[in-house]
């Protein structure tokens, strides 16, 4: 069992530590590249759902896990009703370290990037520690090269019911850019479907304030 609780903490800071990213905005260059490789992550995520050896190996589920994985796995993740972009919630990161002046500017980067990356696992855990730990087993990285993707961004794709996916993307050097996955639960991005509605979701959240959004598919 102890070995089963590391590999789910494991598993949590991967989430946060590869999904890191850096601030500021830009216009996606090539919607249809990173729309496809988060597609392809969020079908993975499903599979792994589907495998109950891995799943007993690494999370042993309660019976209210296994009613978030069923759920997770009867989903339809190919065609998403809608995806969005948010950007970098600079205002959100200035608010978390206001009164911080004797903190380096290499720290407040650092803070800003895992407070952001942090998102999916702070929605969640709204919905319960059962399905955290549900999102949290699921969640899978690649890295891959693309020279289109200048800042970092979180890409969510709704499909119209509680769990949702988030996808974020991180540039590095020389055009790699390193992906992470995860299931979202907000019964509230089930109702939305417009850039409008979606705005009204984000001015809700805290910390996405200053995030700028913008509609993909």
């Amino acid at each position: 069992m102890r070995k089963k609780q590391a590999a789910i903490l494991l598993i949590m800071a991967a989430a946060v530590l590869l999904a890191g990213c850096a601030g500021g905005v830009s216009a996606d260059r090539n919607g249809e590249v990173l729309l496809g490789q988060g597609t392809a992550l969020i079908a993975r995520m499903q599979a792994l759902s589907a495998e109950e050896s891995y799943l007993e190996w690494i999370l042993s589920p309660t019976q209210e896990m296994q009613e978030a994985v069923d759920q997770i796995a009867a989903g339809d993740y190919q065609t998403p009703l809608a995806v969005f972009s948010i950007g970098f919630p600079q205002q959100a990161a200035d608010a978390m370290l206001e009164g911080q002046e004797a903190i380096s500017e290499t720290v407040r980067q650092e803070l800003g990037r895992r407070f952001f990356a942090s998102t999916p696992m702070q929605l969640t855990a709204k919905g319960g520690a059962h399905r955290l730990a549900v999102s949290s087993a699921l969640t899978v990285q690649e890295s891959f090269v693309f020279k289109g993707l200048e800042q970092a961004r979180m890409y969510l794709y709704l499909y119209g019911g509680d769990w949702s996916a988030a996808v974020f993307y991180q540039p590095g050097q020389d055009g790699a850019v390193t992906a992470s996955a995860s299931f979202l639960y907000d019964p509230q991005l089930g109702e939305v479907s417009t850039l409008e509605e979606l705005e009204r979701w984000k001015g809700q959240i805290d910390w996405l304030a200053g995030g700028a959004v913008e509609q993909i598919a």
